[in-house]
């Protein structure tokens, strides 16, 4: 019986429902839908969410796509390994570390660093958080526990709940495909039958664009507009452009290397000095100002031991 599956081929149609493209693109996303509705509309679990779905998946790959049954549960148990390995493990390891940094209350030290750092300043304190740590933590963990994180750090830090959340989400946008250890990048690459460092190095030419104008849209929805974003003191402004320089280098190490797990982590760590680098000492001048009310202590409670 596994033989005869290993036999077995399977090309799936762009125009597999009705001889229509857009008939089976609207089907083949259904489970998506499905998953979503149940989840945002219906409070359903969401394990049930995901069985439900992965039903829905399994009946629309064999009858509206006509693929093999056998096939469609071995692709149905492929999805489920790579899901437990290295995706859930990932996912552990990374809350396993945020529940310790909790517990030895060395969370509080990072946020009180990122305070002292950005002077009070939530507009620098949102790029080097939203932008800079975040991607950092998506580099390593990625599947969404960095922008819950940064989102709540934002919060202590007195950024408006909203404005935290679009933010981060922002901010992180472009740190996905090669987050989680380049787990996107190698799937992509698997699924679409490319060699991985290939899409990698595809991937490179493509990012540093996006990352040259996403500083200054987070400043844009911090500041509620462009002419406030505009008038901003340069003390953030410089920030960007040495946030946004500072993905140039390790890009180009990502097209000289080809490598896709190396330049994911370097570019997030050479963000954190290029944002703090820039930093005017004398601090903003304007009424969103909180230098003053920073703690200048609070940095003195870090310690390497």
């Amino acid at each position: 019986m596994s033989s005869l599956l290993l036999a077995q081929s399977f090309t799936p149609s762009t125009t597999a429902v009705a001889g229509n493209v857009f008939l089976t693109a609207i089907v083949g996303l259904l489970p998506l839908v499905v998953f979503f509705v149940l989840m945002g509309v219906f409070k359903v679990a969401t394990h049930w969410c995901s069985i439900i779905s992965l039903v829905l998946s399994l009946l629309i790959a064999v009858f509206a796509f006509q693929m093999p049954a056998g096939m469609a549960l071995l692709a149905g148990t492929q999805g489920a390994a790579m899901g437990f390995m290295p995706i859930i493990y990932i996912i552990i390891a990374a809350v396993w570390l945020y529940n310790l940094t909790e517990k030895s209350g060395r969370s509080a030290d990072l946020k009180a660093v990122f305070n002292t750092i950005g002077r009070g300043d939530q507009r620098a304190q949102a790029l080097i958080v939203a932008w800079c740590f975040c991607g950092l933590l998506e580099g390593l963990a990625g599947f969404g526990a960095p922008v819950a994180i940064t989102c709540a750090m934002l919060v202590t830090l007195g950024v408006p709940k909203i404005k935290a959340a679009v933010v981060t989400v922002v901010g992180n946008a472009i740190n996905v495909g090669f987050g989680a250890m380049a787990i996107p990048t190698t799937t992509a690459g698997k699924l679409g039958g490319a060699d991985p460092v290939v899409v990698a190095g595809d991937m490179g030419h493509l990012t540093w664009i996006f990352c040259l104008f996403i500083p200054l849209l987070m400043l844009f929805i911090l500041d509620g507009g462009a002419r406030r974003t505009s008038a901003v003191a340069p003390r953030p402004r410089h920030g960007c452009r040495g946030r946004r320089g500072s993905l140039l280098h390790p890009l180009g190490l990502l097209r000289a290397d080809r490598g896709r797990r190396f330049p994911a982590r370097l570019r997030r760590l050479l963000r954190l000095p290029a944002a703090v680098g820039p930093q005017d000492p004398r601090g903003v001048r304007d009424h969103d100002q909180r230098g003053r009310q920073a703690h200048r202590l609070a940095g003195a409670r870090v310690s390497i031991r």
